[in-house]
């Protein structure tokens, strides 16, 4: 067999190790990994081929931490035949360099971890090492120590094997962390959520999918009075390879939050995730990186709807109604963000007909003279009529429509002082009207 022992420390001391965020990175070389005590060791005799070997390896796993890791540094991994040896070379690398090559019985007996409770004792007796263990009478050890400590240096050494609880990567992201301090505002909390954070870039990663939905909850000080959590859900239109566009919707929400009570510690999990192969494919792409995974218009639609509030920022829904004024709706644009998602900025919308890109709120009544509509002069019908007429029923609605029926006649007219605009006739019981509804760029 061949293990391998990982270890890291952070690059600040506020800052805290991640043995989990670990622990799944090192799935991506291989199905046997295990937590044990303050490493994270693997299991790669199965995997050496497919790698090139243990120098491959160990190159393409230090790369890999570089990249996803950047607030930890990895120490020296260790290597060895078993998991018990190959922590214990890498817990006396800590104090010489050389101790990543040290032979079984050469060890300090501090580096395996069944013989630190007895480590005085033993020290007393003059046994220092694995080898110097090892040579004392096995029966007397056993009736002194325990038997633990001769079937942890005997799995140690390789005489028998043990068995270990793999690690497995879970359906769904909820992890829980608690916080060194309680904190008092918001801004407080992102030391812990800069580490959930990663070890759900770690996840999303491995699962090869992208997140839509989290929930972030944060856990009250339960002495004070009020609600023991508090909830903060977060929403994407669109799944991307990691979590930076997750981050900025985060600080955006987290700016406006003013916390209810101390919090004491945070969960993280996600609540709707996307493969994505399926994103790709559902943004008619062939590759999801061909996506700016940056600043483009959809997350700029995001970030403002959750810094300027969600009914500040709308877009235009259409209506089933023909009249005009009518025809469209604004609605929040976070409600729309599924729609904006697979929609193409660049994509210009189909003709429907010749409608002025300037519409009036409220049509305005013209002068007629000599039986023409008169705006800044006598207009010149250039085309027209294109009827728009509407009966009495909205619909769907249970009620009639509060107007009268509408029956117009649009034109588009001329004159050198208004240029284009977009004119309708309508008759009354007086006569006929003119209206100017609209005016062309």
């Amino acid at each position: 067999m061949q293990w391998i022992a990982l270890q890291t420390q952070p690059l600040a001391e506020a800052q805290a190790a991640d043995p989990q965020a670990l622990a799944w990175l090192a799935l991506q070389f291989s199905p046997h990994v295990v937590l044990l005590d303050e490493a994270v060791l693997l299991e790669v005799s199965a995997s050496l081929r497919l790698f090139g070997g243990l120098a491959a390896l160990l190159r393409r796993l230090q790369t890999l931490l570089a990249q996803c890791l950047p607030t930890q540094v990895l120490l020296p991994p260790a290597t060895g035949a078993s998991a018990e040896l190959t922590l214990g070379r890498l817990r006396a690398a800590r104090t010489d360099p050389q101790g990543l090559r040290t032979e079984p019985a050469q060890l300090p007996l501090h580096t395996l971890s069944a013989a630190r409770p007895h480590a005085k004792v033993l020290a007393r007796m003059g046994c220092r090492t694995w080898g110097d263990l090892d040579a004392l009478p096995r029966a007397g050890v056993a009736r002194r120590f325990g038997p633990a400590l001769l079937d942890a240096l005997d799995a140690a050494l390789g005489r028998q094997p043990r068995a270990w609880a793999w690690q497995r990567l879970p359906d769904g992201f909820d992890e829980h962390l608690e916080l060194p301090a309680h904190a008092l505002t918001s801004d407080a909390l992102w030391p812990a959520l800069d580490l959930l954070l990663a070890r759900l870039h770690t996840w999303l990663r491995l699962r090869q999918c992208g997140v839509l939905a989290l929930e972030l909850i944060g856990l009250l000080d339960p002495r004070r009075d009020g609600p023991t959590q508090q909830q903060l859900c977060v929403r994407t239109a669109r799944a991307a390879p990691g979590t930076a566009h997750v981050r900025i919707l985060l600080a955006e929400h987290l700016a406006l939050v003013r916390l209810a009570a101390p919090v004491y510690a945070l969960r993280l999990r996600s609540l709707q995730t996307q493969a994505l192969a399926d994103a790709a494919a559902a943004s008619g792409r062939l590759l999801l990186q061909d996506h700016p995974t940056g600043s483009d218009w959809l997350s700029l639609v995001e970030r403002l709807s959750a810094r300027l509030g969600a009914a500040q920022v709308c877009v235009w829904q259409a209506r089933a109604d023909h009249r005009p004024e009518h025809m469209q709706q604004a609605v929040p644009a976070h409600t729309q963000l599924g729609a904006l998602a697979t929609r193409h900025p660049r994509t210009p919308p189909q003709a429907q007909g010749l409608y002025p890109r300037w519409l009036l709120e409220r049509p305005l009544r013209l002068l007629t003279r000599q039986h023409r509509p008169d705006y800044h002069g006598p207009l010149r019908l250039l085309a027209g009529p294109q009827r728009l007429e509407t009966s009495g029923w909205a619909a769907g609605a249970a009620q009639p429509l509060a107007q009268e029926p509408v029956m117009r006649d649009y034109f588009i007219a001329h004159n050198p002082q208004a240029g284009l605009v977009w004119v309708y006739r309508q008759r009354t019981a007086q006569g006929v009207d003119w209206y100017l509804h609209g005016l062309f760029s």
